[in-house]
């Protein structure tokens, strides 16, 4: 893979291994697109152990982001929100060299990552892989 770069798989580790942290504009524009007044959705969403008034933590549940929906039967995951996610989340960018894109591939799709960034895994699995993201780039949804 050129330059470490690969398109996002929709694992979903990473909404897994971290807390996202949000402004307030964000916070409120989400609640906004959910149709949910504010102190609904602060207390519903927002972690409360977090002191913070401009910016804030999203709450997290079955170990990941609220709003991650695991695909049933299936180890693909998706954003509830994806349209409207945060910029913490739309910033994040997927790579080969990241744990938890590595994780991922090894969870998902049976594949490593070599020390030159290449894909290493059975053909059937990197082929299978190839396809999958084909066929993300074709429905426009590269991205969780």
């Amino acid at each position: 893979m050129p330059n470490n770069e690969i398109p996002c798989f929709r694992c979903g580790i990473c909404c897994r291994r971290y807390q996202v942290r949000l402004s307030l504009v964000e916070a409120r524009r989400i609640a906004h697109e959910l149709g949910m007044i504010w102190d609904d959705f602060a207390s519903q969403y927002l972690d409360k152990r977090w002191p913070g008034t401009e910016s804030m933590l999203l709450r997290q549940s079955h170990g990941g982001c609220l709003f991650l929906e695991q695909e049933e039967g299936s180890a693909i995951a998706s954003c509830h929100i994806h349209a409207f996610r945060p910029s913490s989340c739309r910033e994040w960018t997927p790579g080969v060299s990241r744990p938890e894109c590595q994780q991922g591939l090894e969870k998902c799709w049976g594949l490593q990552v070599d020390d030159q960034g290449k894909l290493k895994g059975s053909r059937a699995n990197r082929q299978r892989f190839q396809v999958f993201l084909k066929s993300l780039d074709r429905q426009g949804d590269s991205t969780l």
